[in-house]
């Protein structure tokens, strides 16, 4: 596994916002980020994963400013 896995890595924290981490996602092109919190691994993090919570903020944050009559 040494021989192949990725050396260069980019990563991300587990307290940053999820359009901190999208900008990652853009800005490198990486398929997954991991995730630290303290210096110590603590997860993997896809693009789809942050599009899927973007998604549901945005749902949710349109849902509140229409009284939730979507």
């Amino acid at each position: 596994v040494g021989d192949v896995m990725s050396h260069d890595l980019h990563i991300v924290d587990s307290h940053e916002m999820a359009d901190s981490a999208m900008a990652r996602f853009q800005e490198f092109p990486n398929q997954s980020l991991p995730v630290v919190q303290e210096g110590r691994l603590v997860g993997i993090l896809t693009a789809e994963n942050v599009n899927e919570a973007l998604m549901i903020q945005n749902a949710l944050r349109h849902r509140g400013t229409h009284g939730g009559n979507a």
